[in-house]
């Protein structure tokens, strides 16, 4: 199955999201980072090669994504508002209106359109007796703080979410059965930890919203060849 192949599933309805899909910084915000060009370009600005893979997959499987417009050093999209990680040192030392602004011009508006994403795709599913799944889109730096990371593929879920973490649970198995890849749940990070669909959880039964977030090793999205490749794994073993 080539990526841009329609996919479709008899369980599932499915929304992408990319938080972390760009570097870029609006233009009036631009002399706050003149100093952090070089940081810009690395994994603290952004999810490298996540944004193709969601793409080649959102299109395959006829699906709605959306995209983080900005790089997370302005105001980060996978953290909740009153998260202190939420802003970077370069805009956390903005006043009180300042950062008030940021919330209100950038993290609100697409905290807002995954929700009625989400209540709208909820409603379809329930109709057509199925359930909507949101995949969160990332990809994490290989080495942190001098420690390389073996993961290459990691799958975050809520293991108190029994639907989730079976459907975590055989996407993994599936995968190790298509591929030599390391592929983990729950590492690099704990799928509980602050952020989008943490915070969605909390607001839909398990019944109705599943949401995974899938971490992609850089080194495996390098190119636009490795992140067809790495969709196109995705999408042959997603569950069905």
């Amino acid at each position: 199955m080539a990526p841009s192949s329609k996919f479709t599933s008899e369980r599932f309805l499915f929304l992408f999201t990319c938080e972390h899909a760009t570097n870029k910084i609006p233009f009036p915000y631009q002399p706050l980072f003149r100093e952090a060009r070089q940081i810009l370009s690395t994994h603290r600005g952004w999810d490298a090669g996540a944004a193709p893979v969601a793409r080649r997959m959102a299109r395959a499987c006829q699906s709605p994504l959306i995209e983080g417009t900005h790089s997370r050093l302005l105001v980060d999209l996978n953290r909740t508002e009153d998260n202190p990680g939420v802003f970077s040192p370069w805009t956390r030392v903005l006043d009180h209106g300042l950062r008030q602004t940021l919330l209100q011009t950038y993290h609100r508006p697409h905290w807002s359109r995954v929700e009625t994403e989400v209540d709208r795709l909820m409603k379809r599913a329930q109709k057509s007796g199925r359930t909507l799944v949101h995949l969160g889109i990332h990809s994490f730096t290989p080495v942190m703080h001098g420690y390389r990371r073996p993961t290459a593929l990691g799958l975050l879920l809520d293991p108190s979410r029994p639907r989730e973490a079976a459907m975590a649970l055989e996407w993994q198995k599936k995968l190790r059965r298509h591929s030599d890849l390391v592929i983990h749940r729950n590492r690099p990070y704990r799928g509980t930890g602050n952020g989008l669909i943490s915070d969605l959880r909390q607001r839909y039964s398990p019944r109705d919203y599943l949401g995974l977030e899938i971490e992609l090793n850089q080194n495996l999205v390098e190119s636009a060849a490795a992140q067809t490749k790495i969709a196109k794994l995705l999408l042959e073993t997603l569950p069905r």
